[in-house]
């Protein structure tokens, strides 16, 4: 009895220290929570989720890396980043995501 306990808690303690595998971004979510206060459905100046929609990934990816919204996007992780662009178009970046950092 006690060498199947000793097993069975060598085998919890060998999963515990797997490393746990991350979950991919939800890009509605982040568009939710990061993007559709400004451009959701009530955009105002700033364009429409559906204006976004008409750009290519690669375009949403370099303007949140390096373009007008990289100061906006600045916590999000390259794959945050990639998972709003398939969001919004529909299709997969072909470019690498670069970590979006603001230029001083």
């Amino acid at each position: 009895m006690r060498a199947s306990l000793n097993v069975i808690l060598i085998a919890v303690l060998a999963l515990a220290a797997v490393p746990a595998v991350a979950a991919p971004s939800d890009g509605a979510a982040l568009f939710a929570a990061q993007c559709a206060a400004c451009h959701g459905a009530e955009a105002g100046d700033a364009p429409a989720k559906s204006d976004l929609a008409k750009r290519t990934p690669d375009e949403v990816v370099k303007t949140l890396t390096t373009g007008s919204m990289q100061y906006m996007a600045a916590g999000l992780s390259p794959d945050d980043i990639r998972a709003i662009a398939v969001y919004l178009t529909g299709k997969t970046p072909s470019a690498p995501t670069a970590p979006s950092a603001p230029h001083n």
